[in-house]
């Protein structure tokens, strides 16, 4: 068995809303779309960046992940607290294009008087570092003042698991007392459209939905506060999920696939004789932010849906790679 962590709050921005542990108003809609791009969420920006000049100065993906923050600490009851003692750990892309200034660039392209650096300097100082990966992290720190190590991981969905993974390390092991933990994809970037042609290239009948989120995770290593407990499954066989979930005791099981992947046969709810939740049915794919995304809405969902009594468990699946996953148990408390 896996070291096992506590979670005290939980926030997240996406299409189904601001979102958090006692949220109970929430809609869970199949997204009626076959592919493309989700829009970008209505947040609270300025209940958690309250400076003009901050909101300013960052990028879509900046926002969401630092509201998402402002809300899993909300709800663990930790706002305006000293954080001081926290650790960061986020997964994110390297950073988000300007699209105006890349529109005038493209478009000026062909002209002899085009001056690339005036175009250049329109761009906000994070734009100009190419957004960093480290500064959503940074900002987090800034805005609530954490000031314990702070990592940034980038890398897809297996990005969101190295993240979590490493907080439950640390934790464990008595290195760190609390984490912020977390990811965030913007999927509302025109740039994915440019994929999207590529994937329709490759494969007529492939499309899949570039979703948008960003979700936060505060973990303890102390159970007081708690709302569910969290560990990684160590040697987990996918070949016989049946057998496994028989094992771990789950009266659930929650996947996110890659985009386009089918559920294999063998994960359908019928083979496991438990309910299955695919999250991309509702988010489109996430990428960064998938696992703690997985972990909030399985929770509010079954929740929802099984009225699960304290100790009951979900088992999360995340594809991570081709035929390539990582699996945790989720415990409700």
């Amino acid at each position: 068995m896996g070291a096992e962590v506590y979670i005290l709050g939980m926030g997240s921005v996406s299409n189904i809303g601001p979102l958090s542990s006692d949220t109970i108003d929430c809609s869970f809609e199949p997204l009626s779309m076959s592919g493309g791009r989700v829009e970008a969420p209505d947040f609270p920006v300025e209940k958690y960046i309250t400076k003009k000049r901050d909101i300013n100065s960052m990028g879509l993906g900046q926002k969401l992940l630092v509201c998402a923050a402002g809300l899993a600490l909300e709800d663990g009851g930790l706002l305006g607290t000293d954080i001081s003692d926290c650790d960061i750990y986020m997964a994110s892309k390297i950073g988000e294009r300007n699209d105006e200034v890349d529109t005038a660039i493209m478009a000026g392209a062909s002209r002899a008087d085009l001056d690339i650096n005036t175009e250049l300097a329109r761009l906000r100082p994070t734009h100009f570092l190419a957004e960093l990966p480290n500064l959503y992290s940074a900002n987090i720190a800034m805005m609530f003042g954490a000031k314990g190590e702070s990592v940034t991981f980038v890398g897809e969905a297996s990005a969101s698991v190295l993240a979590v993974t490493h907080a439950i390390e640390k934790l464990s092991s008595g290195q760190a007392t609390r984490s912020i933990v977390g990811g965030v994809f913007n999927g509302a970037q025109k740039i994915h459209d440019e994929y999207q042609a590529s994937i329709k290239a490759r494969a007529e009948t492939r499309e899949f939905i570039f979703g948008c989120a960003a979700t936060c995770l505060v973990l303890s290593r102390d159970s007081e506060g708690a709302v569910a407990k969290l560990r990684r499954v160590e040697r987990f066989n996918f070949d016989d999920l049946a057998k496994q979930v028989r094992e771990s005791e789950a009266m659930a099981v929650s996947v996110s696939l890659h985009p386009g992947a089918d559920l294999p046969s063998g994960w359908t709810a019928e083979v496991l004789k438990v309910p299955v939740l695919d999250i991309a049915h509702y988010l489109g794919s996430v990428f960064e932010a998938t696992l703690p995304t997985q972990v909030l809405l399985s929770l509010l969902y079954f929740k929802k849906t099984l009225e699960p009594q304290p100790g009951q468990r979900v088992l999360l699946i995340a594809q991570v790679g081709h035929a390539r996953f990582e699996a945790f148990c989720l415990d409700v408390l």
